[in-house]
Order: structure tokens, then C-alpha cells, then sequence
């Protein structure tokens, strides 16, 4: 039989099998989620030196993190892409996340990320899924903050037209690291 007591901010589980383990009670958590899409929108890709920079915003979320104490914050992106191409060619998406704190603050970018697709058949649809995460520790940030997803730039080794269509969830957890 499992009891349990509140001690120092940790729970005391007392199980006869596996003796005395503690864990630290959870801290005050908040969540935040939007949905967002880009296009259809169509890129035409030159040549290998002339890839296109798109810096097109896929999908915000804003939190207010001033109640917690240096929080650790997730933000995922979970989505799909689908890109039809004029002629069989191997694609690159750049992908940059973007925090902007405070009103009128300036607009940090936390991460890229980069995902490649080939397309083997002509005027057909591809997709494919997307899943990138962020993590970082201890935010010195007490205020509101945005974070937005954005298609900064496609690649390609020929010449095309692209037409692509993005959509997804973007998510922003912060928990109190206290």
C-alpha cells in the first residue's frame, strides 16, 4: 500500500517494493497552442546561386510567462508539407523559430531546421511530416512572448515552380523551474 506526504516540495512514495523514492512536486505549467498554414503558394526556384528567401510566417503563439520564475520552455511544431514540383529535383526547406519578447522587443531567432524532400514524379503531390522541437532552460523573460514559425528559404540544385502548402500545430509549454 503506497502512502504519500508533502515535504520540501517533494512527494514521498513509500512502496513496499521499491523502498522510498522522491519526486518534486510539480511546478505551475502553462500552455499554449495555435494552428497555422502557408499557402498554396507558389515558389519559383532559378538556379542553384538564386534560391529564393521566402520568410513567409507559418504559425504564431503568444504566452505570458510573468507568474513563473525562470521557466524551461517546449515549443513544438507538428504539421505536414506537400510540395508539387514542374520537374523531378531534390528540395531543401529552411525552417527558423523566432521568440519576440516584450511589446515593440526585438524579434531572436532560437533555431533553425532543415528538412529535404525529393520529388521523383512530376505535377504529382508529395508530402511529407514535419515535427521539430526547441528546448531551453531557465528563461530570464517576464513578460509576453511570441514565437513564430516561418518557411525562411527553399533550395534546389534545378531550375523549377513549386507550388507548396504547409500547415501544423504549433505549441509553447513553460514550466516554473523552481
Amino acid at each position: 500500500m503506497n502512502s504519500l506526504s508533502y515535504r520540501n516540495n517533494c512527494i514521498d512514495r513509500r512502496d513496499p517494493c521499491q523502498g522510498i523514492r522522491n519526486r518534486p512536486l510539480p511546478g505551475p505549467a502553462i500552455l499554449r497552442a495555435n494552428t497555422g498554414s502557408l499557402g498554396p503558394t507558389t515558389i519559383n526556384i532559378l538556379a542553384t546561386l538564386l534560391n529564393p528567401t521566402v520568410n513567409q510566417p507559418i504559425v504564431s503563439v503568444t504566452l505570458d510567462t510573468s507568474c513563473l520564475k525562470s521557466p524551461n520552455i517546449l515549443v513544438r511544431f507538428e504539421g505536414i508539407l506537400t510540395s508539387t514540383a514542374t520537374v523531378a529535383a531534390g528540395l531543401t526547406f529552411n525552417f527558423t523559430l523566432y521568440r519576440n519578447c516584450r511589446l515593440g522587443g526585438f524579434r531572436e531567432q532560437l533555431r533553425s531546421f532543415s528538412v529535404s524532400q525529393s520529388i521523383a514524379v512530376v505535377d504529382l503531390p508529395d508530402s511529407r511530416g514535419l515535427n521539430f522541437a526547441f528546448t531551453q532552460c531557465g528563461v530570464d523573460c517576464d513578460d509576453c512572448c511570441t514565437y513564430t514559425l516561418e518557411l525562411t528559404s527553399v533550395s534546389s540544385s534545378v531550375a523549377l515552380g513549386l507550388d507548396v502548402t504547409i500547415s501544423g500545430t504549433l505549441s509553447v509549454l513553460a514550466v516554473d523551474s523552481n
